[in-house]
Parts: C-alpha cells; structure tokens; sequence
C-alpha cells in the first residue's frame, strides 16, 4: 500500500477544516445582513423608534376616558399602530383635526360628535382605543406565526373594570409559592 502524501498543515490550501470555518462564519453573517437590511426590516426599525405626537396622550386619553393611561407606553403604542397601519399617521391627524373642530373636551361627547360621524374617523378612534383596551396592536394569531405587536399586559385598561375583585391571569399571581400560604381571610382572597 502507498502512503497518501499528507498536505503540510501550515499551508493555506482549501481543506475540509478552512471550508468548514469560513461556512460557520458566513452563514450567520449572511443571514443577518439580509435579515437587517430588508424593507420591511429597516421599516419596522424606524417605526419600532417613532415617537408618538405630542397629543397622542391627551387624545389617547379622551378617547378612552381613562386619564390614568400611562405615558411611558406612548411611544410604544404608537409605534405598533404605524407599524400595523400604513395609513394610521394620517387618519390619526386628520382625527385630531376634526376633534379640535368639534372641541371635543369630554369622553361623554364622543358619541354624538360629528368628529365620529366619519367613518375614517371612527376607524381611527377604534384602533387607537383598541390598543389600549387590548393591550396589543393586531390579531392574535393560533400558529406559530408573528402575533400582535405587543404594548401591556397589566396596563390594559380591559382589566379595569374588575380589578378590585379579580387578580390579573397570571402564572404566578402574588411570586412563586404563594398558594402555600394560607389567605388573610375569604372576604379578600
């Protein structure tokens, strides 16, 4: 049997062992560069960033009638409804432009307001409550496919109405073990 010439290790020929580093490198990198720089990618980026209008809180507010909301979500609540609607900047201008008209001060006054009369207008209203309300922007989905852009889960106003009597669904409600210890009393727990 002849012996196979061994290549010398120190030359800097394709092997198996270089192919298979610049592979391991390569791939990962490729595949974040076009991750990164898709459109729909650098656009999610931007609208991932947006910053709310200076109103969106005081309008988010009055359509809601809650002004408790809370500021720190703004942005994100905006963003998501950018995100998902390419026409919401505008329908929301167009919105407070006609809430301004109406001079519109009081949750009560939405109703009968010629502001909601327009359908683009309610549309408008509806997705911005619904944000709030819901806590997310978008449908949930039953597959394994991208969801709702997600705002809150405890600062959803859905969970107002009942939050004296009832603990928001959680895992773990009151910290890990907390069913080991015995209730205060049944009046409360």
């Amino acid at each position: 049997m002849k012996d196979c010439p061994q290549a010398d290790p120190s030359s800097k020929g394709l092997s198996r062992r270089n192919l298979l580093k610049a592979l391991t490198y390569s791939v990962p990198a490729a595949w974040l560069a076009t991750g990164s720089l898709t459109a729909s990618g650098a656009l999610a980026q931007v609208a991932a960033t947006a910053k709310a209008p200076a109103d969106f809180m005081r309008i988010s507010r009055l359509l809601t009638g809650h002004p408790e909301i809370d500021d720190t979500l703004a942005d994100m609540a905006w963003s998501a409804l950018v995100r998902r609607d390419d026409g919401f900047e505008a329908a929301y201008a167009s919105l407070v432009q006609a809430i301004q008209v109406a001079d519109l001060q009081e949750f009560t006054d939405l109703p009968q307001s010629p502001a909601m009369s327009d359908p683009a207008h309610k549309a408008a209203a509806v997705s911005l409550i619904s944000a709030w309300y819901l806590g997310r922007v978008g449908e949930v989905l039953e597959r394994a496919e991208p969801g709702p852009d997600f705002i809150t889960y405890t600062g959803a106003l859905m969970w107002r109405p009942t939050l004296d009597v009832t603990v928001l669904p959680t895992y773990a409600r009151a910290g890990p073990g907390y069913w080991a210890a015995a209730p205060a009393s049944l009046a409360t727990d």
